[in-house]
């Protein structure tokens, strides 16, 4: 005969009565890490704000700090080509391609393989993880297992 266990159900962080519902105690401010410090991209581009959604869950919010926006995109835009294609894998595309323009098959180009997402859905939620992964990596100070793995994964396919 088994026994049934439930999963443990996380409660979420209450507040004493002399903090302020919307602003995070230190202690609980540093379960979210810290946030970056410039020179990184996060650090440079967005002011974070921690505190409690309505629920009373810990959230860290983000905001764009005014003209900081080239400063974001440069920054997401190499975390994006780092986590979909290695430089080595980059470059044997691009000497492939040459390769095959050079002996006269230009039309073979179309049928490579692509080394970012083409659907529009797909590539929005790349970028969801690929930011979210980024930013947790760089506030704890640490690895994300499951996400090396599937980088690691991809790379050997």
């Amino acid at each position: 005969m088994s026994q049934r266990t439930s999963k443990q159900v996380l409660k979420p962080v209450r507040h004493s009565s002399n903090t302020a519902p919307d602003v995070a105690r230190p202690t609980d401010q540093i379960k979210l890490g810290h946030h970056p410090a410039p020179p990184h991209p996060f650090g440079e581009a967005f002011h974070a704000e921690d505190g409690y959604t309505q629920t009373e869950v810990l959230h860290r919010a983000l905001s764009e700090q005014d003209g900081k926006r080239d400063v974001a995109v440069t920054g997401i835009c190499e975390m994006l080509g780092r986590n979909h294609a290695s430089q080595e894998m980059m470059e044997s595309t691009r000497q492939l391609r040459e390769a095959l323009t050079r002996l006269g098959f230009g039309a073979a180009l179309q049928r490579l393989p692509r080394r970012f997402p083409t659907n529009s859905t797909t590539r929005k939620g790349n970028l969801a993880e690929i930011v979210l992964a980024e930013y947790i990596v760089t506030a704890a100070g640490t690895e994300l297992p499951i996400y090396r793995l599937h980088l690691i994964l991809m790379r050997t396919l």
